[in-house]
């Protein structure tokens, strides 16, 4: 899941959350290494 930061602030609210897109699932773990599973920097 992606949360949307507000003024800053990581807004970490499932309501709030979108699925991330193969893209951008893709895109995180050749910026992280691939070394986990979970996307949870962005």
């Amino acid at each position: 899941l992606a949360y949307p930061v507000r003024d800053g602030i990581p807004i970490m609210l499932e309501t709030d959350a979108r699925p991330l897109s193969a893209d951008e699932v893709e895109a995180w773990r050749k910026s992280s290494g691939g070394s986990s599973s979970s996307p949870s920097r962005l």
